[in-house]
């Protein structure tokens, strides 16, 4: 008995050693539980894993159309690989990673596996911060593009040039802060962006084509049809009357029209806004551009500055150019008509302005203004005192020469291009130096005769020279070639011999 006695004791006692051992791993595993969130396999986890931390679950879709048996790679941001996983029949995934890696950004990619049933063969890429959470870590073509920018920004913190390119593709109004990782339900159209992404054949190639087309600082109206509907608050083109090139004048007032595809003026949200102009340029009420040039611009002087549509809250609109050339002026007439009626001309004689007795409400001061363009077209004003109505001012007898006969008239300083000419009649020979008193008779070379017989070639088609009012176009000839090639040269005459002169003159 005394033996049995012994041997249960001793069994006991070994017992009882192993039930100790275990309770206190129990106990030690229980109180450092206590600090891992009640969790033991997190505190083993954190003795025995490789990076000493706890890992963490990570949860996205992998979508141009969902990838099947992709590989996703969880890495840092030197590049450095510390996660894995494939991708499901959907596209989604999820991976593992030590939670200590998440405390700077990580990059996401993934690469291989099918789309639709055949081989994928480009990269989706994404670039995520702690503040994005653990799910939802989508890579698409938008996140890739996200990326690629983010990689061509300055600097070296990552997070920083993520958010840089987020924030350029937001302005735009192609994506927003809050939808820019999903997969449904954002401003873009992935299903859109997966033909376009076909048709320039892969990823890499669509992602160069948005980089190029936004250094402009606008998604061309073709790419945002392309899966981009809102960009620019969905403002598809802008373009301004005359191509915005504008010619005025001193006093003058207008309005410039704009011209705008996908959004209406009454859109509550359209914004017309105006960088860099002068302050005589504004916009009205109805979104018009209106410019009153003020009276003191009275040399040749240049305004550009650029007009920017944009619509629903969308921060960059389309913009367009405007350039405004105000022009010096020649006064043609500044004179009154009175309410009775009567005529106003020019000095030269080949503009007039009649008004019949029963037209003007009252007295009325004309001044007629011209002004060549950079082009070398006319622009003409006529101003009013009082301003008369567009009914009253169309009852006027208004008398114009012909545009180049105003612009040769008015403008000789302006260079003119020299033209060949024939004469009609080649008998006359013209040398030297033969100054012109300004008289219409006589048999002088510099004459009316000479300048009638004078044909200029344009274009092809012999047009004869029409002699206007006190003006001579004048051969300036080479004595050597008779009168087989001559340029024109012309210079204004008045009646009065103690006026200007005219000068054939001689030249090789």
């Amino acid at each position: 008995m005394m033996g049995v006695l012994r041997f249960k004791a001793k069994s006991s006692y070994k017992s009882v050693l192993k039930l100790s051992a275990l309770s206190v791993m129990v106990a030690v595993l229980s109180g450092c539980g206590k600090d891992s969130n009640n969790d033991s396999s997190s505190f083993l986890a954190t003795i025995w894993n490789k990076n000493n931390t706890a890992q963490v679950v990570l949860t996205g879709t992998a979508i141009d159309d969902p990838i099947f048996n992709g590989t996703v790679r969880v890495m840092t941001p030197d590049g450095v690989e510390i996660g894995k996983a494939t991708t499901k029949v959907d596209g989604t995934f999820s991976v593992s990673v030590a939670e200590s890696f998440l405390s700077a950004p990580i990059l996401l990619q993934v690469s291989g596996g099918t789309m639709a049933g055949q081989p994928f063969t480009g990269t989706l890429k994404a670039i995520y911060t702690s503040q994005d959470g653990r799910t939802g870590l989508n890579l698409t073509p938008v996140t890739t593009l996200v990326s690629h920018l983010a990689n061509a920004e300055g600097g070296s913190d990552l997070a920083a040039k993520r958010n840089a390119a987020l924030n350029k593709l937001t302005a735009l109004g192609m994506v927003d802060l809050q939808s820019w990782r999903k997969v449904a339900d954002t401003p873009f159209d992935l299903g859109t962006i997966a033909f376009r992404i076909s048709d320039l054949g892969g990823v890499t190639q669509w992602v160069n084509t948005i980089q190029t087309d936004i250094a402009d600082g606008e998604l061309s109206k073709d790419e945002m049809m392309m899966g981009f509907p809102k960009a620019h608050g969905g403002v598809q083109r802008v373009s301004v009357e005359g191509h915005g090139n504008i010619a005025a004048v001193a006093g003058d007032s207008r309005l410039i029209d704009l011209n705008y595809e996908g959004v209406s003026a009454e859109n509550t949200s359209f914004m017309v806004t105006l960088n860099n102009a002068p302050a005589w340029v504004s916009v009205n009420a109805n979104k018009q551009i209106k410019y009153t040039v003020p009276d003191n611009i009275t040399t040749d002087t240049t305004f550009n500055f650029t007009v920017s549509v944009t619509a629903n809250g969308v921060v960059t609109g389309r913009s367009e150019a405007i350039q405004i050339n105000v022009l010096p002026v020649v006064t043609l007439i500044d004179g009154e008509i009175p309410v009775t009626g009567g005529k106003l001309e020019s000095q030269w004689k080949d503009i007039a302005i009649t008004a019949a007795s029963d037209i003007l409400p009252a007295n009325t001061h004309f001044k007629t203004l011209l002004a060549r363009t950079k082009q070398g077209g006319l622009l003409i004003r006529h101003r009013t005192v009082p301003t008369l109505s567009d009914a009253t001012f169309a009852k006027l007898n208004i008398l114009l020469d012909d545009p180049e006969n105003l612009l040769l008239n008015y403008f000789p300083e302006q260079p003119q291009t020299a033209k060949s000419v024939q004469p009609r009649n080649t008998g006359t020979g013209i040398t030297g130096n033969i100054p012109f008193n300004g008289s219409t008779s006589g048999t002088a070379p510099c004459s009316t005769d000479v300048s009638e017989y004078l044909r200029v070639k344009g274009r092809g088609v012999f047009k004869q020279i029409i002699k206007t009012k006190h003006a001579f176009y004048a051969p300036s000839v080479s004595a050597e070639s008779g009168l087989s090639n001559v340029f024109i040269s012309k210079q204004r005459v008045t009646t009065s011999a103690s006026s200007s002169e005219l000068l054939c003159s001689s030249r090789l």
